[in-house]
């Protein structure tokens, strides 16, 4: 990790327009993992909403929102995966 840090900032330092250059394919699947991990956000929140319409405790209300912001991250992370895999 220390060797990728050092690395990255010889790089920045030698050719600074390289340095942070990501092609069509990384920004793509990156907004393709986001997608869905709005999509997942989205269902979290809608369904923390209906707990606090239904006069859920406060607590799993919050919880519910919680896990949402959890699941919609690994979701974003884990399709970008996927979709790196795949080649997409």
């Amino acid at each position: 990790m220390i060797l990728a840090v050092v690395s990255h900032i010889l790089i920045a330092v030698v050719n600074p327009k390289e340095a942070d250059a990501l092609d069509e394919r990384d920004r793509l699947i990156s907004l393709r993992g986001e997608r869905v991990g709005g999509y997942v956000l989205a269902v979290g929140v809608f369904a923390g909403l209906v707990f606090a319409m239904i006069e859920v405790d406060h607590f799993y209300v919050a919880q519910t929102l919680l896990l949402s912001l959890v699941l919609a991250q690994a979701s974003d992370e884990a399709s970008k995966i996927v979709l790196y895999r795949r080649g997409s």
